[in-house]
């Protein structure tokens, strides 16, 4: 373990559950059968607008025992950051192939698959879960071959191609090094990436994130492209990380809610907790 990540624990998720009624934002991947445009999921979009992991509507998931289960196969990607937040200007993504990393269901003891030299996979035998809000959902898994920081993310069990965001300690510390705030490694950190509806969904500033009944820091965006936790709300990338959640027992995803508000108005988002473990969620901002 890096000797830089005691107490490193980001739960990063992106996932859109509506407490009110809201229009799914359609240009953010597959929602309804349309995927993104602008460069793909993990690139930037057009106009330097950052695309996120994709927000759904999502109920509480059941637990991991819960049945029936039914079972998808998937080809996705896996893309490594290289800066937090992403700033419009570039990609905030590393160019070098995320190759290695093991991706697999942790609803499964199955080892999973591991990425080519060009960062994709496939995986058979996906078990879903039952939601109240997207019906049929999967969990995916991605393992770093480093033995660093893994990555957790939810999707619609209609999402055949799902895209994959990793990120290595020493990229998180920087990130949150502006704030003095150190992350713990035996906890789970989570990012939020808060987007707006319509046709070319942009980065939604002025939205707080709060992760009920969890002790978190929970760091902003800035004017500056650097996260703080002396804001209260998200800024310009529409970017907010919550550090320092309790994750369940090592192998069980623990579920907790996050709820996004605006002007008084909320969404809710599932949000999947693993030890050691970055959760990345795409939400809609209220």
């Amino acid at each position: 373990m890096h000797p830089g990540r005691a107490g490193l624990v980001a739960v990063l998720g992106l996932g859109a559950c509506g407490i009110e009624p809201r229009p799914r934002p359609p240009a953010l991947g597959c929602l309804d059968g349309g995927c993104v445009g602008g460069g793909g999921i993990g690139s930037p979009g057009g106009g330097g607008v950052v695309t996120p992991p994709r927000p759904m509507d999502a109920g509480v998931l059941p637990p991991p025992d819960a049945s029936p289960m039914s079972a998808v196969s998937v080809s996705g990607d896996l893309r490594v950051a290289a800066q937090l937040p992403p700033t419009p200007i570039g990609s905030w993504l590393s160019p070098t192939p995320a190759m290695g990393w093991q991706v697999r269901s942790p609803d499964t003891t199955l080892d999973g698959t591991l990425t080519d030299a060009t960062g994709r996979f496939e995986l058979r035998d996906v078990p879903t879960r039952t939601t109240t809000g997207a019906g049929a959902v999967y969990l995916l898994e991605a393992r770093s071959p480093r033995r660093d920081l893994n990555s957790l993310q939810l999707f619609r069990a209609t999402d055949a191609t799902p895209s994959l965001y990793g990120i290595s300690t020493e990229v998180l510390l920087a990130a949150t090094a502006p704030s003095g705030v150190i992350p713990d490694d035996r906890r789970s950190q989570v990012v939020f990436f808060v987007v707006g509806g319509g046709a070319a969904p942009m980065p939604q500033a002025g939205v707080t994130v709060a992760l009920p009944g969890e002790s978190v820091v929970t760091l902003y965006d800035d004017e500056r492209g650097q996260l703080s936790m002396s804001l209260t709300g998200t800024g310009p990338q529409g970017v907010a990380v919550a550090l320092n959640a309790t994750p369940g027992a090592a192998g069980v995803v623990r579920m907790l809610t996050a709820v996004v508000s605006r002007g008084g108005r909320m969404n809710a988002v599932d949000v999947p907790l693993l030890p050691q473990t970055v959760t990345w969620v795409g939400v809609a901002a209220p």
